[in-house]
């Protein structure tokens, strides 16, 4: 029994000591949090609301990883050492992205989905595998997975084409061919075929492909007038009282697609005048050319004299009723002239144009000398005569510098292009005459003066 007591005794210190400890222990964590949950990617909580107020970390904490940490605080003047947990419970997020790939073609799953957030690296893969040889629209769901194991699904639309949504021509232009709608890469069987009908009508045209994989992939034609009409002017000739359509009052109208004829200004057809009147075409594709034309108003069919000094008369008006002139005209000018005329004792008038369609004449001026080292234009020897200007060219000039008769020819054209060409002589002579000086006298300069 006596041997036994020291042990106890070691043993009731050691109890002391421990509970002495204990006691400290408590002492200097009392108010103090000894295990500290923290979110991954969170700062360390505010130091009040882990010890007291006035207590403070012994040092800057950033943020920290996934585990078990100690972080130091002093409490009570002393640092205090407390256990800091990090955990990852948050699933990473991310935002759908709209993408179109070609048939056939393949996507790897982050090219569906953008502004993935989270803490740590994230894994990105198709929650279910996805067929790229079928053409059609489809929600992928995409499996985002964070280094913790958490996960979420963003879903986001897939468009797999075999063809463009779709091809746009202009009216008029020959029919595309199926490589205008296939994508890169894609070979398929049109069924759809593409007529001229379609390219000179503005509109949709639904236009189908069979794939290999059976499947049938659908585009459209877009037929398009993006050019505007075009048309000639006219004189047109009415009756008083009789109507005219507008299609009557433009000539040659021209476009790919088909036009409509609008009147932009109303005629008067009651009494004989000539009034101008402006038609608007318009083609499918709202495209506007405004034609100005002569409306004319008379009781006399309009008439077309080839020029001449000749003065027209009644019988030239090729017309049933008794007409005279009111004043004589001659078609000496070409142009177009308003004649009045009296039909049946009432006033009226013919529209006379007046044409050249004949070719000058041409003739050697026999009272001109011509002298060799002095060139001249054809019509310092020769004359052309015309109802409108003309104008003389050399096709085979003379020798300038040879003496005696030479034979040339001359083209002369007139303002209208009508052209004769002639050929003849001319007689070259010798100047061998000197100059003759007139005016001669003395002068007088001066230095520095002009």
């Amino acid at each position: 029994m006596k041997e036994k007591k020291p042990v106890k005794i070691i043993w009731i210190v050691i109890a002391a000591v421990l509970a002495l400890a204990v006691v400290l222990v408590c002492i200097q964590y009392s108010g103090v949090r000894l295990l500290i949950r923290v979110e991954l990617g969170d700062a360390l909580p505010a130091e009040e609301t882990v010890a007291r107020a006035g207590d403070c970390y012994t040092q800057t904490y950033g943020t920290l990883p996934v585990g078990l940490h100690i972080a130091k605080i002093i409490h009570n003047g002393i640092p205090t050492p407390v256990l800091v947990r990090v955990r990852d419970t948050v699933a990473p997020t991310g935002e759908p992205r709209e993408r179109t790939v070609s048939y056939g073609a393949t996507l790897t799953p982050d090219k569906l989905v953008t502004k993935i957030r989270d803490e740590s690296v994230v894994r990105v893969s198709f929650s279910e595998p996805v067929d790229f040889d079928r053409v059609g629209d489809f929600t992928v769901a995409i499996l985002l997975t964070d280094a913790s194991g958490n996960s979420s699904t963003v879903n986001s639309a897939l468009h797999i084409r075999a063809v463009a949504d779709s091809v746009t021509a202009e009216a008029g232009t020959p029919a595309p061919g199926a490589d205008a709608f296939l994508l890169d890469g894609v070979t398929a069987e049109p069924k759809t075929p593409l007529t001229e009908e379609m390219m000179h009508h503005v509109g949709t045209y639904p236009v189908s492909f069979l794939l290999e994989n059976g499947q049938t992939a659908t585009s459209k034609l877009i037929v398009t007038d993006t050019v505007p009409p075009t048309g000639e002017s006219v004189s047109l000739w009415i009756r008083p009282g009789e109507s005219a359509a507008p299609e009557q009052l433009v000539s040659a109208p021209y476009d790919e697609t088909d036009l409509t004829f609008t009147l932009l200004n109303e005629p008067d057809e009651s009494v004989p005048h000539v009034q101008k009147i402006t038609v608007r075409l318009t083609d499918e594709g709202g495209n506007t050319t405004d034609i100005e034309s002569d409306l004319v108003i008379s009781r006399i069919e309009p008439i077309a004299l080839e020029a001449s000094r000749e003065p027209i008369t009644p019988e030239m008006l090729s017309a049933g009723d008794a007409v005279t002139l009111d004043e004589p005209f001659i078609p000496e000018k070409v142009g177009i002239y308003t004649v009045p005329v009296t039909v049946d004792g009432a006033s009226d008038f013919v529209l006379v144009t007046v044409v050249d369609t004949t070719v000058p004449t041409v003739q050697r001026l026999t009272d001109v000398t011509l002298y060799t080292q002095h060139p001249v234009m054809p019509d310092a020897a020769f004359e052309a005569q015309d109802f409108s200007p003309v104008r003389m060219t050399w096709i085979t000039e003379p020798d300038w510098s040879k003496p005696g008769e030479q034979t040339v020819s001359v083209r002369a054209r007139d303002a209208f292009g009508n052209e004769i060409e002639c050929e003849d002589t001319i007689d070259l002579l010798e100047d061998v005459e000197p100059p003759v000086l007139y005016g001669v006298a003395n002068r007088t300069a001066y230095v520095g003066e002009p």
